[in-house]
């Protein structure tokens, strides 16, 4: 849950630098609480494992965006939620999973998810690392441009972030202005 609600506080801020509107942000925040809930249907062993996992266990962890699609595909709301949830995990470059999707064949929510994603991966501890502080992780991203992310992501998602005062990191949360969204609706 920390981590959901961490990319969708990340996710927001980058919509929000980049002009996106009030009801895209809204999904965006949506379809950040559920990117990985297809890892439900992933072992903890694969999941928790704090050492290197095998092609096997790869495959597995691969087969959660379209897993939680499946799973999400009866909500409402199915139709702006689905290409964050099925497409976080694609990249710039083509190599990304599981569509292998390029540039802006990529919907733009997934590409802002991706880029909170890693952000919030890069600088928590993990299982099998500690995480990386702030100016690390942007040096990371960076390294990303124009293979794993959009080269327009980026910098405006940095700034974002160096600009934000809102809570502390580990508290840093969006809260929808409503109990139930019309999206959800």
């Amino acid at each position: 849950r920390g981590h959901s609600r961490r990319v969708g506080h990340y996710a927001v801020l980058l919509g929000r630098a980049i002009g996106m509107k009030p009801e895209e942000l809204q999904a965006l925040h949506w379809g950040s609480m559920l990117h990985d809930i297809g890892k439900i249907g992933i072992p903890d062993a694969v999941l928790l494992k704090p050492g290197r996992l095998s092609e096997e266990e790869m495959l597995q962890i691969r087969s959660h965006p379209d897993i939680g699609a499946n799973i999400c595909r009866p909500l409402k709301s199915a139709k702006v939620l689905l290409p964050i949830i099925k497409h976080h995990h694609e990249r710039w470059d083509g190599k990304g999973y599981p569509s292998g999707l390029a540039g802006e064949e990529i919907p733009l929510s997934a590409r802002v998810v991706a880029v909170a994603d890693a952000f919030d991966a890069i600088t928590t501890d993990r299982p099998y690392r500690a995480g990386c502080p702030a100016p690390v992780a942007f040096d990371i991203l960076r390294e990303g441009i124009g293979t794993q992310f959009d080269p327009n992501l980026i910098e405006p998602f940095i700034e974002a972030v160096q600009a934000d005062t809102s809570l502390p990191r580990q508290q840093q949360v969006y809260e929808p202005e409503r109990e139930e969204p019309a999206l959800l609706r």
